[in-house]
């Protein structure tokens, strides 16, 4: 197996459907070339289009994730590894009190 670099990996702060424009998208797509799910010919110009849409169907579908829509959400963020360890605002878990204090 290659070995991966930071450099394979995307930062998806959002959610991203088709419409989506920029940065992230673009990592997304270019991320979907490397693994061979964003159709040949398709570009990857940062543009959320229906070759993403088609591309994130198949990336969700081969990782078993739930998402199957097209879109990228919150919890398609999390099972990627994006999301966590409370570095994402739109994160499931919540506490009552400030971090560090301990009983």
């Amino acid at each position: 197996m290659p070995s991966r670099s930071i450099d394979d990996f995307c930062h998806l702060p959002r959610d991203l459907a088709p419409g989506s424009i920029g940065a992230d998208v673009h990592c997304l797509q270019r991320l979907l070339v490397r693994e061979k799910f964003l159709k040949r010919g398709a570009r990857a110009d940062g543009r959320y289009d229906a070759n993403t849409r088609d591309a994130v169907i198949a990336w969700a579908t081969a990782n078993k994730w739930a998402n199957v829509s097209g879109s990228v959400d919150a919890a398609m963020r999390r099972a990627y590894g994006e999301v966590r360890d409370g570095r994402g605002r739109d994160d499931d878990r919540t506490t009552d009190r400030p971090v560090g204090l301990e009983d």
